[in-house]
């Protein structure tokens, strides 16, 4: 019996083998081959080691699944916060928001209405260089055909030797190019011409009475094209008037802010008209008394405009839209002419030249496509394979395994 008993126990524990998990250590191993190394063991002995390998197993397993949970912890830690929740009322003003534009983005951004949103901006780029244009154009025609209003040229006058200003005559010449070799004036246009004459009210220029102002305009081979003289004079004042002039303005006479003078405008030549062949370059202005006391002179040939010329100068801003407007309508009417002529057919070429590119860029990346496709080899479809781990080499045996395993050692 203690031989046939010690043989089961023998049978017992050599068919009763300690299997660790996929997942155990070495040190499981080092346990398993210390198991292995025993051949005869008590069963008491084998089941208080079963006991145990099933403990070191279990807390195996706990500790596995502590180092697992740290990266999902760490992993928790990394996530992003949560959402921000929003006030109601917010969220109410949002969808009315919503609600409004939600009509308008789509009909704004429908395909028909970009159509039209682009062929506005065309139409919109066309107008305003037209317009540029057009104002660009009215103002080379004005500069063109306006000349210039006032022409004002000092005069100096040429008194002579001291002996001799009793008898000579005071006299100026007055170059109107300015320096340059344009003629100063503009052909075909009414000129009027002023002397202006600054003088001191002084006992001599009242007692002088009358005296005569000559204007002559000449050409450039000093040739008189016209020529005029007219009686000036200074406006009267009594002794007394004078005194109480003086006395009223005491105070800005003393600080130098006025003086005692007069203005003497003498209109010598009116509607001149200027010749192209005879352009004026000089004038020449003489005063026939040498007596005459003068602070300044000064000559003006201003610009007496009459006809369109008039109304450019004088209503600007009516004729510049005026203006405006027509050549807009012509620019306009050139431009409909010439795309119905030549502009559309060109147009439709271009169009039809960049269809054709499209397809043949398309067609091109389809054959690209087709042989990539031929080139690459096809690869079979591998369908998986469920691998079944063995209980004695993967699985850890249960508690139900391991009585099933030891019945089946006894059995043997």
């Amino acid at each position: 019996m203690n031989q046939a008993s010690s043989s089961n126990g023998r049978g017992r524990d050599n068919g009763f083998q300690v299997v660790p998990s996929y997942d155990d250590d070495d040190a499981l191993l080092d346990d398993h081959s210390s198991v292995d190394s025993h051949p005869s063991i008590s069963p008491g002995s084998s089941g208080d080691l079963v006991e145990e390998s099933t403990s070191r197993l279990r807390n195996n397993t706990t500790g596995n699944d502590n180092t697992n949970s740290s990266p999902d912890a760490t992993t928790d830690d990394l996530l992003p916060p949560p959402p921000i929740e929003w006030h109601p009322a917010v969220l109410a003003l949002g969808s009315v928001v919503k609600k409004l534009t939600t009509p308008v983005l789509r009909i704004v951004f429908a395909p028909k209405a970009q159509r039209t949103m682009i062929k506005s901006a065309i139409i919109m780029v066309v107008f305003v260089w037209i317009l540029l244009t057009s104002i660009t154009a009215y103002l080379t025609f004005y500069q063109q055909y306006v000349p210039r209003t006032v022409h004002n040229e000092p005069i100096f006058f040429q008194y002579g030797h001291v002996n001799q200003r009793t008898l000579v005559e005071p006299k100026g010449v007055i170059d109107l190019t300015g320096g340059y070799k344009t003629a100063p004036l503009r052909h075909e246009q009414a000129y009027d011409v002023f002397v202006r004459l600054h003088v001191p009210t002084s006992d001599i220029n009242f007692d002088l009475g009358n005296f005569m102002v000559k204007a002559e305009l000449l050409s450039q081979d000093s040739v008189v094209v016209a020529q005029s003289s007219r009686p000036a004079i200074l406006r009267y004042q009594s002794h007394a008037q004078r005194i109480l002039h003086v006395l009223a303005k005491a105070l800005p006479l003393l600080v130098g802010f006025t003086e005692e003078s007069q203005i003497i405008m003498v209109p010598l030549i009116e509607g001149y008209v200027e010749h192209k062949t005879k352009p004026v370059v000089q004038a020449a202005v003489t005063i026939s008394s040498p007596t005459l006391q003068i602070y300044d002179a000064q000559l003006s040939v201003r610009a007496d405009f009459r006809g369109l010329r008039y109304y450019m100068y004088h209503r600007r801003i009516p004729t510049a839209i005026t203006f405006i407007v027509i050549f807009m309508l012509i620019e306009l009417l050139c431009a409909t002419v010439a795309w119905k002529s030549f502009g559309q057919k060109f147009w439709y070429k271009i169009h039809d030249l960049f269809e054709e590119a499209a397809l043949e860029q398309q067609s091109y990346q389809q054959q690209l496509a087709a042989r990539e496709q031929q080139s690459q080899p096809q690869q079979p479809q591998q369908p998986q394979q469920h691998h079944q781990h063995d209980l004695g080499s993967n699985t850890p045996l249960s508690s139900s395994d391991e009585k099933t395993s030891g019945l089946s050692g006894d059995q043997s």
